[in-house]
């Protein structure tokens, strides 16, 4: 239960802050009816990406026995919920539906940085204990860190390469 305590307290934190940096300056920042419609199938898409992922994990632990002595499950199944997470971002960042109107994408840059900084620190300290894999079973507290890194990198550089990609359609 520790094992997964950080990177949840880590997660909340990260949530508060996002909650408290997006209401400092109370704009009328807003979703139109076309963005809605588009969160709505990218919570649709990371929802039933999710389903499929559990499935093929469930149907692989039924078959292969011994997997849980391979991977331990809190990974597994943590490596899901961030697999259904990353699909809902990246649909949202390239279909402009992931920030709202007028909003401002750096917040959420530097926010992701910090989070891919904080958890490469910790993934580091990890497998410098040796932490990676214990009697050759990859653990969370291995590679929870490493999997919370590359999602947030993966997001950052979807929000970094949208934002680009809108600059330039703007000169143009």
């Amino acid at each position: 239960m520790s094992n997964i305590l950080f990177p949840i307290i880590t997660l909340i934190v990260i949530a508060l802050l996002v909650y408290v940096m997006a209401n400092a300056k109370k704009k009328d920042d807003h979703f139109d009816e076309m963005q809605l419609i588009k969160r709505l199938n990218g919570y649709k898409l990371g929802f039933f990406v999710l389903l499929i992922e559990l499935g093929v994990y469930a149907g692989l632990s039924a078959f292969y026995t011994d997997l849980k002595d391979r991977v331990e499950p809190s990974i597994a199944i943590f490596m899901i919920l961030l697999v259904g997470i990353l699909c809902f971002a990246v649909y949202c960042i390239f279909n402009e539906a992931f920030f709202a109107m007028g909003e401002n994408t750096k917040v959420y840059s530097v926010i992701c940085a910090a989070v891919v900084l904080i958890n490469c620190v910790n993934a580091y300290s990890s497998i410098s204990k040796g932490d990676f894999l214990k009697d050759g079973v990859i653990t969370f507290d291995g590679t929870g860190n490493i999997a919370a890194a590359a999602v947030f990198a993966i997001i950052l550089v979807c929000i970094i390469v949208k934002s680009v990609l809108v600059k330039k359609e703007a000169d143009e």
